[in-house]
């Protein structure tokens, strides 16, 4: 996939955190569909316990983005200053 590849010169830490990001990620866009189904069935219990759900989800996807931003925003600046 291109972001792997596109990734992979930041190291194997990028690579692995890619990874495990897969099935939080898949899990967000199901727990979506589901809240939108429980939606249209007006069944306000169940689609309260999604959307927490899906919150704890994407708060956990968006940790993992966090932490490739940082090494990846770390080793361009490393970068630049090793030009300079």
């Amino acid at each position: 996939n291109e972001a792997f590849e596109e990734l992979r010169r930041y190291g194997d830490e990028v690579i692995s955190l890619l990874k495990d990001i897969e099935p939080i990620h898949k899990e967000v866009h199901n727990l979506a569909f589901e809240a939108i189904r429980l939606k249209k069935e007006n069944r306000s219990d169940e689609l309260f316990e999604t959307l927490n759900n899906l919150a704890k989800s994407a708060n956990e996807l968006i940790s993992y983005l966090m932490k490739i931003y940082i090494i990846v925003s770390t080793k361009e600046k490393d970068k630049l200053a090793n030009k300079g």
